[in-house]
């Protein structure tokens, strides 16, 4: 199939508009995020991809084409402006589709009063969709164009404003150019991949530390650990340990050996007071003696989190310790 000058130059939009569209959308931070902790460029660009792929964002004209569709097949003129609008209400109140209360391709996060992509995408749409002889379908979307933000102000009493955005007409342009609808994310990432590789280039340039959001929470504080808990009431997680290697290590190490225990012992007593606790603690530090070796660049308390994030461990010469409650 061979594109005419037309189609060739609405999918060359199409991609143009989709390359870049700043660092805060979601698969662009992803990049920015996952390229400051130094990784490669192929596992930056795979979790771009991962994120591209939801629905709320790549695929988000693809929720556009299913609603329409779903429109179509629902009402019984789709020029009837009143059964339009009453449809769409149904949409919002969550009554229809897919009950999600949304009406797809309208809104955007940054772009409020309206969606420059979209305004420049447009009158191509127009000029394909005449082309192909798609203009009621055309007027379905201008009707929706219209009426959604309206409903939606009204409805959920937003005022800084809703319009259309970019993913509104894609997936109409896409199937006009016969694009198989499995293809639209991927096209969608064919070009934002230009957006993403400037993003890390950026980064790596400019950047030298690793991006760590900062988070908040807010529901208050809990008591996790009841101090009540006993032993026999804790859940069980039995793990086996094998300390061969461990013994079969460096000369042994007199003050790495001391701080282990000092390690493994305190933690019962100023961690938690569970019972449970405590034993893992006593169980440990009858262990360590019995150790005939242990590296001497282990850190003291590197090992103590070694030990305790095993509910149970066994060596030659010491039977099994199971204890409850593993601290994971």
């Amino acid at each position: 199939m061979k594109y005419t000058e037309l189609e060739a130059r609405v999918l060359d939009v199409a991609l143009l508009l989709h390359a870049e569209h700043g660092g805060g959308n979601n698969s662009t931070f992803t990049t920015r995020v996952v390229t400051s902790s130094g990784t490669d460029t192929y596992s930056a660009m795979a979790a771009a991809l991962c994120s591209l792929k939801g629905p709320r964002h790549g695929g988000a004209n693809l929720m556009v084409m299913q609603m329409m569709q779903n429109i179509r097949e629902n009402l019984h003129d789709t020029e009837d402006d009143e059964e339009l609008e009453a449809y769409l209400k149904k949409l919002l109140h969550g009554e229809a589709f897919d009950r999600k209360g949304l009406i797809y391709g309208m809104g955007h996060a940054v772009y409020s009063l309206s969606d420059p992509r979209e305004v420049v995408f447009k009158g191509y749409v127009e000029q394909l969709a005449h082309e192909k002889g798609r203009d009621k379908d055309l007027a379905l979307y201008n009707k929706i164009e219209h009426m959604a933000p309206q409903l939606i102000a009204e409805e959920r009493k937003i005022f800084k404003g809703v319009s259309p955005n970019v993913d509104f007409y894609s997936g109409f342009v896409y199937d006009m150019l016969g694009i198989p609808m499995e293809l639209y994310t991927p096209l969608f990432a064919v070009a934002r991949v230009m957006g993403w590789s400037a993003h890390r280039i950026e980064e790596l340039l400019s950047a030298n530390k690793i991006i760590r959001p900062a988070y908040k929470s807010l529901g208050g504080t809990h008591e996790y650990i009841r101090r009540t808990v006993s032993a026999s009431s804790a859940p069980t997680m039995p793990v086996t340990m094998t300390m061969a290697p461990v013994r079969a290590a460096m000369p042994p190490s007199s003050a790495a050996t001391s701080m282990l225990m000092a390690v493994v012992t305190d933690f019962g007593s100023r961690v938690a007071y569970c019972s449970w606790v405590r034993s893992i603690a006593s169980a440990s530090a009858k262990a360590l003696p019995r150790l005939t070796s242990v590296p001497t660049e282990m850190p003291a308390m590197m090992a103590g989190a070694f030990f305790l994030s095993r509910s149970s461990f066994s060596y030659s010469g010491m039977a099994s310790a199971t204890v409850a409650g593993s601290s994971r």
